[in-house]
């Protein structure tokens, strides 16, 4: 299960994306502003975790999921993929 919730945050854009795959793992939450994303889960021992990535490394890892082994480049408008 996830959930997305839109809205702004000091007058800029967010998305929030919170992950719960059956609840055996603690959730994690995807926040994506329009020039950064951070990847972050808390869990009740080693308490916040956080990942911070530009918006074309978290499209590089979508689409890395799909593909298959091999060096590729992505053009931010998910067009320019070549396999090199």
């Amino acid at each position: 299960m996830f959930t997305i919730e839109m809205g702004t945050d000091n007058g800029e854009g967010i998305t929030l994306i919170t992950l719960d795959d059956k609840g055996e793992q603690d959730d994690v939450e995807v926040i994506i502003y329009d020039d950064q994303v951070f990847i972050r889960q808390i869990d009740e021992y080693e308490g916040l975790q956080m990942i911070l990535m530009s918006p074309q490394q978290l499209r590089d890892i979508v689409s890395a999921m799909s593909l298959p082994e091999g060096a590729y480049y992505q053009s931010t408008s998910l067009k320019g993929k070549s396999n090199e």
